[in-house]
């Protein structure tokens, strides 16, 4: 989790900066070192999420959009959304902004650019993998986010008996030489090895 404290250890400084660059300099200093001793990125470093370099990215592409520096603003926001999505949102501020759609274009094909850049190695290696990542994730299947990355919850039905329900950690099931896939169900028997 070092990588992931100190890109969090930027973010107040980030956060200065873009305050500056947006005119609001009283404000600045104080919402920095909120951010500072927030203890909810503490945590989010804690439990190993990417939140925190995430929203680094989202707030450097902010800054350079209120410099008008519109590509390297498309730039950071690509960076952004090769972890989450949200950074994207940086093309509608674009637009709200100052209605200039040539801005908000140039920015949005800037950072579909660099994600389909990061994305292309992993593609072209394996795109079966890649793909059914994707489309397997649990919130693309209606799933709350509760679980995610800590864990996952199975329920077992026992004929006879009723229903079990097992919490399992995430990266704690091993099952030696198998040929799963992403998406792939396992099949529970009764009595059986």
């Amino acid at each position: 989790t070092l990588p992931l404290a100190i890109g969090d250890a930027f973010l107040p400084i980030a956060i200065y900066f873009m305050l500056r660059a947006f005119g609001k300099e009283s404000v600045a200093v104080l919402c920095g070192v909120l951010y500072a001793v927030n203890p909810i990125s503490l945590v989010e470093v804690a439990i190993a999420h990417w939140d925190g370099f995430t929203t680094l990215f989202f707030v450097v592409s902010l800054t350079y959009l209120a410099k008008d520096k519109v590509a390297k603003s498309g730039f950071y926001a690509g960076l952004g959304v090769l972890l989450k999505q949200f950074p994207l949102a940086v093309v509608y501020i674009s637009f709200a902004r100052d209605k200039s759609i040539k801005n908000a274009f140039i920015l949005g094909i800037v950072s579909v650019g660099l994600v389909l850049a990061g994305f292309l190695p992993f593609i072209l290696q394996c795109p079966e993998t890649f793909f059914d990542n994707l489309s397997n994730h649990p919130l693309w299947k209606g799933a709350a986010s509760s679980g995610v990355g800590i864990g996952t919850t199975i329920s077992i039905s026992n004929p006879g008996s009723g229903l079990t329900s097992i919490f399992i950690p995430t990266k704690t099931i091993f099952i030696e030489n198998h040929n799963l896939k992403t998406g792939d169900e396992l099949t529970y028997s009764i009595n059986s090895a």
